[in-house]
C-alpha cells in the first residue's frame, strides 16, 4: 500500500544530487508513520548500503517549546558523549573552576582524570553536510510548523543534506497560522505523502515482535476482525492491545489456553480496542460489548442503538462467555491475577460441566431448537427442580428468574411477570435455609458460570436484592460456626489466628465481615484471657490493624460497625478481670491492654460520628 512512498524515499535518500527540498510524511496519529520510517531506517543498518546509519539523524520534537531546544537536541544526537550526564558534571566543574580563577590551558581544555574536556558547543553547520535528518512529531511541540520549517530550511538551502518531516498535518489550527504554514511549506516541501495503515503487515509484525507467534493464526485473525468491525485505524492502539494480550496470556494456565485461546483472545482484543477508542467507558457495558461484537459484528454503541430500535428485551446470544464475571477487572483495572483468573475459570467449569449439566442451562442454551412438546416439558421440569431445591446457588436462581421473565414477556409461557416473581419468592422462602451463601456479589452483577444476565430486566434485580439478604444471613450462620471452632483453637496457633484477622499481609479470610459481631463474646473473652499476656497483646494488635486505628489515615469499614457492641462488652469483661498490680507485672501489662481496648472503643465512636454511621 505504501510501496511507492518507500521507493521514492529510498531514491531521495540515496541520490547523489542535492534536491534542495524536503519530504513530508503525514497521516493521522497511529496510522503507522513511525512504523514506516523505522522500517525505512532499518534498511541502512545493513552493510553495503549507499549511506550508513550513522549518517542518519532521527529527531523527535515532542515536548520542545523553543527553537534553541532544537539546537540542543541536534547537538545531543551528533555528540552523544559530550551530551552525557558525566560530561555535564565535568563541564559544571570547569565552569566553577573558571569562576574560581583557575586557569585553563591555551587549547581551552582542562585535563580531568587523563581526559581533555571541552565545554559543549553548538553544532556546526558543516557537521550536517550530507546527512539525512528525520524530524518526527512536528505537531507535538508548542512551536508552529512554520517555525520548524523555517528553522530547517536554512540548513536545507545552505548544505548538501536531506530532510524528511513526519507529523499529523490535520491538527494545525487557526487561519493565520495555516496561511503562514502553507507559504513556508511551499518553499520547503517538495513532495508530500499520506501514510495509509498497512494493517495486515503491521499486525503480523507486532505479533512476531511480541513473540505471540505460538498462537499467531488465531490472534492475527481475531485482531484483523476487530480492526475491521471497530474501524480502528490507530496501529499504536493495536500494538498496545497485543502487548497487553501477551501479559494476559501469561496469567492463563496451559489448560485454559489449549481449550479457550481463540475465544479469549477474541474477547480481549475486542474489549481492549473498544475501551481504548472510548466506545466503552463503564464496566456495566462489558457483556453487551461482547454480545454486540460476536453476534452482530458491531461495536457497543451501534448494538445499543439496534436494541433500542428493535425494542429487544432479550438477546438471542446462546454462547457461554469464559471469564465473564471478571472481564471488567481485566479490561478496566488491568487485573491479570493468575490466581483470580484460574479460580474463576474453574468455578465456571464446575458449574456447567457437560456430563452433569443441569436442565436450567440446557434450557438457556437450547430453547430455540426445541419443539412445542420439548419446550413445555423442559419448562415443567425446571419449575419442578426449583421447587425441589435443585437450584440453590443464587446465580442459578437469578438465571431462572431472568429467562422465565423473558419467556413471559414474549408470551412463550402463561401468567404475568408479577405472578412469576411472587412464585419465585414463595419458593425461595421454602428453601432459604438451603440457599448457598456466597461472598462475591460483584461477580453475580455480571454473570454466573459464564452466562450473562440481561441487566435491563428489573425483575431480576428485585430477586437479586431479595436473595442477597437470605444469602448473607446464611453466610453469617456458616461463619459463626467456623469462627466458633477457630476460637477453640486459638491457643494452638495464635499467629495463624491473627493472620485471619488482619488485612495487610493477612489472609483476608474475614475481610469486611463483622468478626466480633459473629462471635460468642464470652467464649472469646475466656479463650483470650487464657493466653499469655504477650499473645493477648498480639491479638489486640491484630484487631487494631483490622479496624484501621494503627494507621494515621485508617478506615473503619461500614461492615465493621456491627462489631462495636461486642467490643464494648469485651472491654467491660476485660476490665473486671484486672487484678492488683502491686508486685504483679502480669496485671500491669494487662492494664495496658485494657487501655488499648478503651482507645479502640473511642476510635469506633469517633469514626461513626465522622462518617455519620449509627
Amino acid at each position: 500500500m505504501n510501496e511507492h512512498i518507500e521507493n521514492y524515499c529510498i531514491e531521495y535518500i540515496e541520490s547523489e544530487f542535492n534536491p534542495q527540498f524536503a519530504i513530508l510524511i503525514k497521516g493521522e496519529w497511529g496510522c503507522g508513520k513511525t512504523y514506516f520510517i523505522n522500517k525505512l531506517i532499518s534498511r541502512y543498518k545493513e552493510k553495503g548500503q549507499k549511506i550508513q546509519s550513522n549518517e542518519i539523524i532521527y529527531l523527535s520534537l515532542f515536548g520542545i517549546g523553543q527553537i534553541s531546544e532544537i539546537d540542543d537536541r541536534l547537538f545531543q544526537k551528533m555528540h552523544p558523549v559530550l551530551s552525557s550526564e558525566q560530561f555535564k558534571l565535568a563541564t559544571g566543574f570547569i565552569n566553577s573552576a573558571i569562576k574560581a580563577g583557575i586557569k585553563i590551558n591555551t587549547a581551552g581544555t582542562l585535563n580531568v582524570g587523563g581526559f581533555d574536556i571541552t565545554p559543549p558547543k553548538r553544532i556546526k553547520s558543516k557537521e550536517l553536510e550530507k546527512k539525512l535528518i528525520i524530524i518526527d512529531d512536528i505537531e507535538r511541540t508548542s512551536l508552529y510548523p512554520s517555525q520548524i520549517f523555517g528553522y530547517f530550511s536554512e540548513y536545507l538551502y545552505q548544505l548538501n543534506m536531506k530532510l524528511i518531516f513526519i507529523g499529523h498535518e490535520g491538527i494545525i489550527s487557526g487561519n493565520d497560522e495555516k496561511n503562514n504554514y502553507l507559504k513556508i511549506k511551499e518553499k520547503t516541501i517538495g513532495v508530500e505523502f499520506t501514510i495509509k495503515p498497512e494493517i495486515e503487515i503491521a499486525v503480523e509484525s507486532f505479533i512476531k515482535e511480541l513473540s505471540l507467534d505460538n498462537d499467531m493464526e488465531n490472534i492475527r485473525n481475531n485482531c484483523l476482525e476487530a480492526i475491521s468491525i471497530l474501524d480502528c485505524k490507530n496501529l499504536r492502539t493495536v500494538r498496545q492491545c497485543l502487548y497487553n494480550l501477551k501479559i494476559f496470556y501469561k496469567a492463563l494456565d496451559k489448560e485454559i489456553i489449549e481449550k479457550r485461546n481463540s475465544e479469549l483472545s477474541k474477547i480481549f482484543i475486542n474489549l481492549f480496542i473498544q475501551k481504548s477508542l472510548g466506545i466503552i467507558s463503564d464496566k456495566n457495558q462489558i457483556i453487551e460489548a461482547i454480545v454486540g461484537f460476536d453476534e452482530h459484528k458491531m461495536n457497543y454503541d451501534d448494538y445499543i442503538n439496534l436494541k433500542e430500535e428493535r425494542k429487544w428485551i432479550f438477546d438471542h446470544y446462546q454462547k457461554k462467555i469464559p471469564l465473564s464475571s471478571i472481564w471488567q477487572d481485566i479490561i478496566f483495572d488491568g487485573d491479570y491475577s493468575k490466581q483470580k483468573i484460574s479460580e474463576t475459570y474453574q468455578q465456571e467449569e464446575n458449574a456447567t460441566k457437560v456430563s452433569k449439566q443441569k436442565n436450567l442451562f440446557i434450557l438457556i442454551s437450547d430453547w430455540r431448537s426445541m419443539n412445542k412438546q420439548e419446550f413445555k416439558a423442559m419448562i415443567d421440569t425446571v419449575n419442578s427442580e426449583l421447587e425441589n431445591g435443585i437450584y440453590l446457588h443464587p446465580g442459578e436462581i437469578l438465571h431462572y428468574t431472568n429467562i422465565m421473565v423473558i419467556f413471559c414477556e414474549w408470551g412463550l409461557i402463561g401468567g404475568t411477570k408479577i405472578d412469576i416473581i411472587d412464585r419465585i419468592k414463595n419458593i425461595i422462602e421454602k428453601i432459604k435455609d438451603k440457599i448457598i451463601p456466597i461472598d462475591d456479589w460483584t461477580m453475580l452483577g455480571f454473570s454466573y458460570a459464564g452466562w450473562a444476565y440481561n441487566n435491563e430486566v428489573s425483575e431480576v434485580n428485585k430477586i437479586r436484592d431479595y436473595i442477597k439478604e437470605i444469602s448473607n444471613e446464611n453466610l453469617y450462620i456458616s461463619l459463626e460456626a467456623t469462627i466458633k471452632e477457630e476460637i477453640k483453637q486459638i491457643k494452638n496457633n495464635v499467629h495463624a489466628f491473627c493472620q485471619n484477622i488482619i488485612h495487610v499481609n493477612g489472609t483476608n479470610r474475614y475481610y469486611r465481615k463483622p468478626y466480633l459481631y459473629l462471635v460468642d463474646i464470652n467464649d472469646f473473652f475466656n479463650e483470650l484471657t487464657s493466653l499469655s499476656v504477650d499473645n493477648q497483646s498480639l491479638i489486640i494488635a491484630s484487631f487494631e490493624e483490622r479496624y484501621g486505628i494503627t494507621y494515621s489515615n485508617g478506615i473503619l469499614y461500614d461492615e465493621y460497625v456491627k462489631d462495636k457492641d461486642n467490643l464494648i462488652i469485651l472491654t467491660e469483661l476485660y476490665d473486671k478481670s484486672l487484678g492488683n498490680i502491686e508486685y504483679n507485672p502480669h496485671e500491669l501489662l494487662k492494664g495496658y491492654i485494657s487501655k488499648r481496648l478503651h482507645k479502640l472503643v473511642e476510635y469506633f465512636d469517633k469514626q461513626c460520628m465522622t462518617n455519620n454511621i449509627n
